[in-house]
């Protein structure tokens, strides 16, 4: 057979790829095993002719090169072997497989003569000694190479699987080896971390107190340090850490490199920033409050003293009666004046002995209404001066009543109404000689007139020097009288304001003048309703003045309508200031209240300290947080150190103390156990700040919160448990895969091994029908196990850990179609992938999601003629939806719920090749990255996937 006749034959073939199904991982494994073995066959024979060659007295050196090329044409089948994987040279591999067969046999032909005298070259005694000793050799170095590969296994997994960033770093500072929990603190990948200096990523004002404990570890001063210091971010922000580093040294003591434990505490010390913060704006606004708080008392004490002298000053005569005894409990200067009396002699004194005797029993009938109705208005009684004579007043009283409504005492004015009796009884004396002698006796009249104007000179001379104006309207005209005395209240002039009704009605205040008028309607209806009011009047200046006016009807037609109306204003601005300021003292202590409930809800609980004389408020809700009554505990320093355990008292009184000896610099903050009333244990963070210090720098006035911590350590525990679980429930899953992988495997193997050594050696014995049910037994075979294998890789998506990178998913795309073009370069597919398309994702499962897509678009197109699959994205409004889309084989959406789960299939096996399990995967795989995938199709008329990746993570 020549070259030409053998090189026709190898066309009639395929390579031994496609028995593989072309499946890149099983090609490899056959090719480098058969490589490796052609290799050591090659190196045998080199082997063996050295050792002749140095054993000159070897006998039978003849056997030793008949092995020799024994084992290279062996060695060759392999290369062959390799060599068909592609190229179906099966002409040129058989004969050199039967030139193998030739020298095997006649090896093993010359081979049995020799047998009997190699064996009396030794004895079997010698043999077995020098085997016993070997193989107690062997399994001594099998020992201790399973305990050394055992203990670097858990120094492995220690070291990669830590929840804490470790590291080793070489002497100049070269990152050696890291852990994936340090690539997570610092945000680099482990290459990219391997290919920098710690330096690089050290913040700059860290690098000399690092450089100083170098130096002290290498030269021996300590052997480990712990410290805290700050890293730069890949992406550029600050993160602190704390580091416990160990100088690792070699058998003479020689440095070798840095073992290092890195945590971080960015959240710690974010956390200390904030409640320093929080405490400075507490601070803050403690010392405003207490600003205002001075300024405010200092008003208060200005208006205060106003107030006593516009009460002691005032032309009426106030006095303050005690309900129960009828003492009396204050009076002001115009009382005593006008009595006679000094106010010794009137306070604690009983009321009952003011009063003229005469006047007793209308005193009785006054004071039962003030019990009644809480007020007195007007009562007109006499009182008993010093000297013993008689003085009238018009008496108007009010009730202060307690929290229950009981009377405490009263509040009362007497008025000197002497001469406005005097004049109402020589007016009332005048009008009946007037009505008696007003036909016939005008000259009377005029006397009378005349009379009655020096009268009304007279009132008004009585009520300027009250302070008080007065007014009389003709209520049909509109015409008003208003006395000088009121013009200089309003700042006018006399006669400068129009005097008439619509002139008062402007001067009101708009939200004053409904209530007003009113009042005077209600008393033209009735004249017993009184004509009494507070209400603000417009000055000449554009500011308000508090007036109180009094008046009535005091004339009237036959039909009972007004004809005429006169009254008095009394000037109450001083008192509406004084009310005014009372009300918002009492609102600004409310506010007060307000805060600290505010600051005691929020903060868990706080804590004034007054050290110099050893008094520590601890705030309700400080006490309620650890199970106590505000009164259960005494508010000293004492009460809050003895709930602290005794393991963390000491370092709270050091922090104390390095806060206080650093004069405030150092902040104070501890973090402690406290012991709950119900015996349980509290986590809580403590911090404060001294905020008065005396002139010899010692202090004395100390603030602070606290903040209860015990939520936060139970859920970091519970987490860790729950993370121990998670670990170990993973390793058995794995472990059990592995495990189920194998014993299923091993059977697989031998049926399709005995299928094949059966149709090898027994061809000849098995019809057609025969050779197509062994046919189908391997194909069932190697369906199982790709099924395995697709069980396998789902379990692997399903616990896999994700490490996020950019991947271009362009050029992934892009891959997987060339790879499918390779295994089917007879088939025509038009292929459109959008280009520039990246995720931050895990690419290895963004490989599976891409690669099953891609292989079902491919499959289910293998039937049409001018298949077309395109790959590409949408822009949504809050995430990118990618896709990926053919014209194939389609499906019936009705079935769309069943495509993604487990061994669910819309297509036959005859049809269209597969296990069930592709869909599964790259659901699994999507829903890791909190993204989304469906599917949407018709019938013969192609399908669409599409898959979300959540848009923090993805971009173009």
């Amino acid at each position: 057979m020549n070259w030409d006749l053998m090189s026709n034959a190898f066309l009639a073939y395929i390579p031994h790829g496609h028995c593989y199904f072309w499946n890149s991982e099983l090609i490899s494994l056959h090719a480098i095993s058969d490589t490796l073995i052609a290799i050591a066959y090659f190196s045998i024979p080199c082997t063996l002719g050295y050792f002749v060659y140095e054993r000159k007295d070897l006998p039978y050196p003849w056997i030793f090169a008949l092995f020799g090329v024994f084992i290279v044409s062996c060695g060759t089948t392999h290369i062959l072997e390799v060599w068909t994987l592609w190229h179906p040279n099966y002409w040129l591999s058989g004969s050199v497989k039967a030139l193998t067969a030739l020298v095997s046999l006649f090896t093993a032909i010359e081979l049995f003569p020799i047998v009997p005298q190699a064996l009396a070259l030794n004895s079997p005694a010698e043999l077995e000694v020098a085997n016993q000793s070997l193989k107690r050799e062997i399994e001594e170095r099998h020992q201790v190479e399973v305990e050394l590969k055992q203990s670097q296994q858990l120094l492995d997994n220690a070291f990669e699987f830590a929840l804490i960033g470790s590291a080793l770093v070489s002497l100049e500072g070269l990152w050696i080896k890291v852990n994936p929990a340090l690539c997570e603190i610092l945000g680099y990948s482990r290459t990219e971390l391997l290919e920098t200096n710690f330096r690089d990523i050290t913040y700059s004002e860290d690098l000399e107190a690092d450089q100083q404990y170098i130096n002290q570890l290498i030269s021996g001063e300590i052997s480990s340090c712990q410290l805290e210091k700050r890293y730069v971010h890949k992406q550029g922000h600050i993160i602190w850490a704390r580091l416990s580093v160990v100088l690792g040294r070699n058998s003479q003591g020689q440095p070798l490199n840095f073992i290092v434990q890195i945590d971080d505490i960015s959240r710690l010390k974010q956390a200390e920033q904030d409640l320093n913060l929080l405490i400075e704006q507490l601070y803050t606004a403690v010392n405003e409050r207490t600003a205002e708080l001075g300024e405010v008392n200092k008003q208060l004490q200005i208006s205060k003293a106003n107030y006593q002298d516009l009460y002691e000053s005032a032309p009426d005569m106030y006095v303050s009666v005690d309900a129960q005894t009828s003492k009396v409990l204050q009076c002001n200067q115009t009382l005593c004046d006008v009595l006679g009396f000094s106010k010794s002699e009137i306070v604690d004194r009983s009321i009952l002995d003011v009063y003229h005797p005469d006047c007793l029993p209308q005193v009785e009938v006054t004071f039962q209404t003030f019990v009644q109705t809480g007020e007195v208005h007007d009562a007109q009684l006499q009182l008993q001066r010093k000297d013993g004579s008689k003085l009238e007043v018009s008496l108007n009283a009010r009730a202060v009543r307690d929290e229950n409504g009981i009377i405490q005492y009263s509040r009362s004015s007497w008025r000197d109404i002497t001469e406005r009796k005097r004049l109402e009884t020589q007016l009332q004396r005048v009008n009946e000689e007037l009505e008696q002698r007003i036909q016939g006796r005008t000259e009377e009249l005029l006397v009378a007139n005349q009379s009655l104007r020096k009268s009304q000179e007279q009132l008004e001379f009585s009520l300027a020097a009250s302070g008080d104006g007065w007014w009389d309207w003709r209520v049909q005209t509109g015409e008003i009288y208003w006395s000088p005395l009121f013009y200089r209240m309003l700042g006018y002039e006399n006669g400068e304001l129009p005097p008439s009704f619509e002139t008062w009605e402007r001067l009101v205040h708009p939200e004053d003048l409904p209530r007003v008028e009113s009042i005077l309607e209600a008393h033209f209806q009735d004249s017993s309703i009184p004509y009494e009011y507070d209400y603000r009047v417009r000055i000449k200046s554009g500011g308000w003045k508090w007036i109180a006016n009094f008046g009535r009807v005091v004339e009237r037609d036959e039909q009972g309508h007004p004809l005429r109306m006169a009254g008095m204003h009394h000037d109450i601005s001083d008192r509406k200031q004084a009310e005014a300021e009372k009300l918002q003292a009492e609102k600004l202590r409310q506010e007060l209240k307000l805060l600290e409930q505010i600051l005691d809800d929020v903060l868990a609980g706080y804590w004034d300290w007054d050290i110099p004389n050893h008094h520590e408020y601890l705030s309700p809700g400080f006490k309620r947080m650890l199970g106590y009554q505000d009164h259960d505990l005494p508010n000293t320093p004492e009460s809050r150190q003895s709930l602290i355990f005794p393991e963390d008292l000491p370092m709270m009184l050091s922090c104390l103390d390095n806060h206080i000896q650093s004069g405030g610099d150092t902040p104070f903050y501890h973090e402690g156990r406290y012991r709950h009333n119900d015996g349980s244990t509290l986590w809580v963070i403590s911090s404060g700040q001294v905020i008065e210090w005396d002139k010899d720098g010692h202090p004395i006035r100390m603030i602070g919160c606290h903040v209860d911590l015990s939520d936060r350590i139970r859920a970091e525990e519970q987490s860790k448990q729950y993370a121990a679980q998670l670990e170990a429930s993973n390793r058995e899953l794995e472990a059990f895969a592995y495990s189920v992988s194998h014993d299923l495997r091993a059977p697989l193997r031998a049926i399709d091994g005995f299928s094949r050594a059966l149709l090898e050696d027994y061809e000849d014995l098995f019809d057609a029908e025969a050779q197509d049910y062994f046919g189908r037994i391997r194909k069932n075979v190697a369906q199982m196990s790709q099924l395995i294998d697709d069980l396998l890789n789902l379990s692997r998506v399903s616990r896999s850990k994700i490490r996020y990178t950019d991947i271009n998913l362009s050029n992934l795309a892009q891959e997987i179609v060339e790879q499918l073009q390779i295994a089917e370069p007879e088939r025509q597919v038009e292929t459109q992938i959008k280009q520039g398309v990246s995720v931050y994702a895990d690419a290895t499962l963004m490989r599976v999601v891409l690669t099953n897509l891609l292989q079902n678009a491919w499959k289910f197109t293998c039937r049409h003629s001018t298949a077309h699959i395109e790959f590409g994205v949408k822009d949504d409004k809050d995430n990118q939806t990618y896709f990926i889309q053919d014209n194939g084989a389609g499906f019936d959406m009705a079935y769309a719920q069943k495509l993604f789960g487990v061994f669910q299939r819309l297509h036959s096996t005859q049809d269209f090749p597969g296990t069930g399990i592709g869909l599964a995967s790259v659901q699994r795989a999507i829903h890791r990255h909190g993204g989304t995938v469906w599917a949407e199709a018709d019938i013969e008329q192609g399908a669409t996937f599409y898959f979300t990746i959540p848009s923090k993570f993805s971009s173009i």
